[in-house]
């Protein structure tokens, strides 16, 4: 099976091309479901970065103009497998696929429902966009999880495993953010590398991009 871990299991594998397959005949199954009360569903997650290794889960961003709509297609996206999990916060609801009803049941992908146009939305698409586009710093996270996976392999909820992630996660969707702005520039430049300055007398944002040509 190409995709599924166990609940409160940290395991990674290899890449694998069929995660794009199957991130992509979900997206057919849930825009089935959805329809006009969706308004973008893209495959995320570090499954949709090319190269790295991930956890064996398909994650799925759906982006939605009102998660109270979202509410009222329960049944019908419980009735083909997308298990409603929680509220996630006010703008954001988690669905699950898998065996919910063993403690140590397989799960094969999380169904992430959030405010389309939010901060949510664009960070998850951002992230995965600018690590497709910059292996160095792809490598760099997979080094990153592989030894949150070695030192937290049994983590419930995975909350230690997703908390070693965010000081990475919260610093690269700065670089990714200003990336995705300048990438719309005419005659852009790639940058290999973004970073803050907090040098200056005004408030502004100010960063030092370094090109290919350095």
């Amino acid at each position: 099976m190409a995709i599924g871990l166990k609940r409160g299991v940290v395991e990674l594998a290899d890449h694998d091309q069929e995660w794009e397959q199957i991130a992509n005949n979900t997206i057919g199954r849930l825009w089935h479901i959805f329809n006009s009360t969706a308004e973008d569903i893209q495959h995320i997650g570090s499954t949709a970065i090319k190269g790295i290794k991930a956890k064996p889960i398909i994650d799925i961003a759906v982006g939605a103009k009102d998660l109270i709509e979202v509410e009222k297609l329960t049944s019908a996206l419980e009735a083909e497998g997308f298990l409603w999990r929680k509220w996630e916060n006010e703008q954001r609801m988690l669905f699950a696929v898998g065996d919910y009803d063993n403690p140590s049941g397989l799960v094969t992908h999380f169904i992430h429902i959030m405010k389309s146009e939010s901060d949510e939305w664009f960070n998850c698409i951002k992230f995965r966009d600018y690590l497709n586009a910059h292996i160095s710093v792809a490598k760099e996270y997979e080094k990153l999880k592989i030894r949150l996976a070695n030192e937290n392999p049994i983590d419930p909820g995975r909350e230690k495993y997703i908390a070693g992630k965010n000081d990475f996660i919260a610093k690269t969707l700065v670089e990714a953010h200003t990336w995705s702005l300048l990438h719309d520039i005419p005659n852009y430049i790639d940058f290999v590398k973004i970073e803050p300055v907090n040098k200056g007398l005004s408030n502004d944002k100010k960063y030092l991009s370094t090109d290919n040509m350095m």
